[in-house]
C-alpha cells in the first residue's frame, strides 16, 4: 500500500513539474508585456492535500478546487482581468493535438466558463489560447486553426515583439535546457 501511494505521489509530482514549467513560460510572456500575473490555482496553497483528494467520488467543492485556473492575469491600464488555465503538450504535430485533459473540458467549461485555456507546446514553445467556453470537445484539435495566439487574444501583446520574445525563449532557454 505504501509503495502504491509513493508511486502515485511520484506521478503527481512529475505532472506538477511539467505543468509548472509551462506556467513559468506563460507567466514570463505575460509579464514581458506588462500584465500583472498572480497565482490562482490550488497547486499554490493545497499541493500537500490534493493528492489525497479523490477524483472519482469527490463532491462539487473538491472538483471545483481541482479544476481551478492557474493564474489571474490583470491588465492595469484597461482594468481587465483574466483567469488563465495553462496546459502543456508534447505533441510534435500541433495540427493534431490530442489533449490529455480532454475529459476535464466539460467540467472546466461548467465551473470556469469565463476562463481562458492557454496551451504551451513544449516541442516548439508555441503558445495558443481560447476562451474555455469555446474549446472544441474533440479528441484531436488543430491548435493553429482552432485556437488563437496570445497577440490575437490579448490586446497588450504586440505580435512582432511577441514573436521576437518567443524566438529568444527558443534560442536562450529551450536549446540549452530542453535538447
Amino acid at each position: 500500500m505504501v509503495a502504491i501511494l509513493e508511486e502515485d505521489q511520484t506521478k503527481f509530482n512529475l505532472r506538477l513539474l511539467k505543468g509548472r514549467l509551462a506556467q513559468v513560460v506563460v507567466q514570463t510572456v505575460f509579464e514581458q508585456f506588462s500584465y500583472i500575473v498572480r497565482p490562482y490555482g490550488y497547486e499554490n496553497y493545497l499541493s500537500t492535500l490534493l493528492p489525497r483528494m479523490k477524483k472519482d467520488d469527490a463532491n462539487d467543492a473538491v472538483k471545483k478546487i481541482r479544476n481551478s485556473p492557474d493564474f489571474f492575469v490583470y491588465d492595469n491600464d484597461l482594468n481587465k482581468g483574466f483567469l488563465i488555465e495553462v496546459k502543456s503538450t508534447t505533441d510534435e504535430d500541433e495540427t493534431c493535438h490530442s489533449p490529455s485533459y480532454y475529459n476535464q473540458i466539460p467540467l472546466i467549461q461548467t465551473q470556469w466558463a469565463d476562463s481562458v485555456l492557454v496551451v504551451y507546446c513544449s516541442q516548439t514553445a508555441n503558445i495558443y489560447c481560447l476562451p474555455v467556453s469555446e474549446v472544441p470537445l474533440s479528441r484531436s484539435i488543430n491548435l493553429p486553426k482552432d485556437f488563437k495566439t496570445l497577440p490575437q487574444f490579448f490586446e497588450r501583446i504586440d505580435e512582432q515583439k511577441y514573436n521576437t520574445f518567443l524566438d529568444k525563449i527558443r534560442k536562450d532557454v529551450m536549446s540549452q535546457h530542453c535538447p
